[in-house]
């Protein structure tokens, strides 16, 4: 497996626009709010406290324990950001919408925010999606990486952005890659 600084390079090298950016930081949660309100309608029958465990449930765990793969600090914070996304998405499905509302809501959040995506990549960054390339980056690493990226907007973790720096210069062929449109 690469390394976190190495990982943060390849998507680095598709999203260096700050609109894009933030369009990325506000976008990728409401996808995931979508997401797993889609994967809460395969219920597996049986709750746990107030929470239905359904495919969002491990769908969730999945995600959360690459985020501690990846780096502890910014696992917390998906941890937190991505928890209260999830019981949203749960309370949403299960408590306060009916079935059809439910599935209406989770399509307009789902692809529209992926269309906000787009846009982003066509009119902003001028780059293909990460996700052209690699799927895994748009359902397992982007919600990490924004989490990253709202830390680098904030002026944090300069360390670690000289670290992806330096990867993507040691890696020349990602900025060949991430060009192609």
């Amino acid at each position: 497996m690469k390394n976190f600084a190495q990982q943060m390079a390849f998507y680095s090298v598709y999203h260096e626009n700050k609109i894009n950016i933030w369009i990325h930081i506000i976008g990728v949660p409401i996808i995931a709010l979508g997401l797993f309100m889609a994967l809460n309608f395969v219920n597996f029958g049986f709750k746990i406290g107030p929470i239905h465990i359904t495919l969002a449930s491990i769908y969730f765990l999945f995600v959360i324990g690459y985020f501690y793969i990846l780096n502890v600090t910014f696992a917390l914070l998906g941890t937190i950001l991505y928890g209260g996304i999830y019981f949203l998405a749960n309370h949403l499905v299960f408590n306060a919408l009916d079935a059809k509302t439910a599935i209406i809501v989770a399509c307009i959040t789902f692809f529209g925010a992926f269309a906000l995506q787009f846009v982003g990549h066509g009119m902003f960054e001028k780059k293909r999606p990460a996700l052209v390339d690699n799927l895994f980056q748009a359902f397992m690493s982007a919600p990490f990486f924004i989490i990253v990226d709202l830390a680098f907007e904030f002026g944090l973790k300069k360390n670690l952005q000289k670290d992806i720096a330096d990867a993507i210069k040691a890696n020349e062929t990602l900025k060949e890659i991430s060009s192609k449109f």
